[in-house]
């Protein structure tokens, strides 16, 4: 009687063992399951507020001339007017860095060597104005004759460009070319003009032939200037350099998106991140 009872006993509570165990599991599978779906939507609003934008930009760096602009469809932007973030310490962008590190950290380098790099070339192109003036002996244009055309620094800018790129890769097309040796001087009523060999472009209106001798000789001279050729074949290298890893860091981040919306990959989770405490909490 008393093994009856015993077996009794033990049968029941390995019924009640039983049945809390498995009201547990299914509890901890069902907690199992939200977690791994919060998870989920935690990177979708990461992969909408912040990898994508950035992702996008990214993908259109495109180097023009030696300056970085983001690549729209009909224009090019400044891409510094619209960076989403710049050092990822504030909202998603700080969640982002806390799951992301060292794509985060790759991000803030780079955003920040191009804006640079942009900024080197502003300083360059007010070289070339200073150096045209100085060369020239004449100013940019204003209330009356003689004067300089105000675009151009900005042909010098091409053609050193031009011959950066020539002399690297050997290919001229894409490039826009002012040779100012073949600069064409033309009296028109009481100014001299100054003028590209073809109809084009209007260089410079001067008072007097000495005055057109002195634009010629000097744009030539600032054209084939070893030191601005120098300065620009690293501008252009740069430039280069800049947009190549641009178009990587954009690959990566689509490859990462890729391994979370196609393959189910869950982000780890991070003590740090706020969004995470909620989760796990």
């Amino acid at each position: 009687m008393n093994e009856f009872i015993t077996g009794s006993i033990v049968a029941l509570i390995s019924f009640i063992l039983g049945l809390f165990g498995n009201i547990w599991y299914a509890r901890y599978q069902e907690n199992r399951q939200r977690n791994r779906e919060s998870l989920k939507n935690h990177f979708k609003q990461l992969e909408e507020s912040v990898i994508k934008p950035i992702s996008e930009i990214m993908g259109r760096i495109t180097n023009s001339g030696g300056t970085l602009w983001e690549k729209g469809e009909s224009h090019f932007y400044n891409p510094s007017h619209h960076w989403p973030a710049k050092d990822f310490e504030e909202g998603n962008f700080h969640v982002f860095k806390l799951h992301f590190r060292s794509q985060a950290s790759a991000m803030t380098k780079l955003i920040n060597e191009i804006d640079n790099h942009n900024e080197k070339v502003k300083i360059f192109d007010n070289k070339l104005k200073n150096n045209i003036e100085e060369k020239t002996r004449l100013p940019f244009i204003g209330k009356g004759l003689p004067f300089i055309e105000d675009n151009v620094p900005i042909y010098l800018h091409q053609t050193l460009y031009h011959l950066a790129v020539k002399e690297l890769v050997g290919n001229e097309r894409g490039t826009t070319y002012y040779d100012f040796r073949k600069a064409k001087k033309e009296r028109r009523k009481d100014a001299w003009w100054i003028t590209t060999e073809e109809p084009g472009a209007v260089y410079s209106k001067v008072t007097t032939e000495e005055e057109a001798n002195s634009f010629k000789n000097g744009m030539t001279e600032l054209m084939e200037s070893t030191s601005l050729l120098k300065e620009m074949t690293e501008i252009y290298l740069e430039a280069q350099r800049l947009e190549n890893e641009s178009r990587s860091l954009a690959s990566l981040l689509d490859f990462i998106c890729d391994q979370h919306d196609k393959y189910g990959t869950l982000l780890k989770r991070k003590k740090e991140c706020p969004v995470c405490k909620v989760i796990f909490d």
